[in-house]
């Protein structure tokens, strides 16, 4: 069920499917709108999976401030206008960052956490390196867009979460998360797992799958594996 919910300074866009325990989806980029409908067809059966298109994206608003409070802010309110006290929120790529800061800042809302493809904390050269060098060879090939990536925000949020992780407290921020968390990497990304696998070791309730033969799109090639296990880590909470 497609519906607009109101936030500051206009609509954000959402796409509902499924029954049971909620489950949100947060798309990278950032500034990509959804592309996540077939993580959505994996949970449907079990689940109530919740898309969204962050603001400055596909069919949602374009006002407003686009930094990480206002992301927040605004997940916070499309929970609140569907009436859900607690969601699981599985994020990808940069949504997965954007998860992990919804478990660190807003714990008493968030069931449990699946970090999909996310890059960790880190700013490391050398896996900038690699992953340039792959990314400018043509290796990785990317969803079809419904609508053109926004780079304006993508600019302001990547500079944002650079910053915001340079903080001397996000070490002990992330080791305090005690949300159960699933970290699922595929083995053949182009951008290298260890930051990932780092980031689990950090959390208390967190592990790690890597996934063989999957790259950024986990699941495009381990579809069956991935529903398995996310299937299996949501059932059990």
């Amino acid at each position: 069920m497609e519906e607009f919910v109101a936030v500051s300074d206009g609509t954000l866009w959402t796409q509902r499917q499924g029954q049971g325990p909620p489950v949100v989806l947060l798309p990278g980029g950032p500034g990509c709108c959804d592309y996540l409908g077939p993580v959505a067809d994996l949970l449907a059966d079990r689940f109530t999976t919740l898309r969204y298109e962050p603001r400055g994206c596909g069919r949602s608003t374009r006002a407003g401030r686009f930094d990480l409070d206002e992301c927040v802010k605004d997940l916070e309110r499309i929970r609140m206008h569907f009436g859900w006290t607690e969601w699981c929120v599985l994020g990808h790529s940069w949504g997965a960052n954007l998860g992990l800061l919804l478990a660190i800042l807003c714990p008493e809302s968030v069931r449990a956490l699946v970090y999909l493809s996310g890059n960790g904390i880190q700013n490391d050269r050398q896996w900038n390196e690699i992953y340039a060098v792959a990314r400018d060879a043509g290796e990785e090939h990317e969803p079809e867009w419904l609508f053109e990536p926004n780079p304006d925000v993508n600019r302001k949020l990547i500079e944002a979460w650079q910053a915001h992780v340079k903080r001397p407290a996000m070490l002990c921020e992330i080791a305090a998360v005690a949300v159960p968390t699933l970290v699922l990497y595929g083995e053949r990304d182009i951008r290298p797992a260890w930051p990932a696998e780092q980031l689990a070791s950090l959390m208390p309730n967190a592990r790690f799958e890597l996934l063989a033969d999957a790259d950024h799109y986990v699941w495009r090639a381990e579809r069956k594996r991935m529903q398995v296990l996310l299937v299996e880590f949501l059932s059990s909470l």
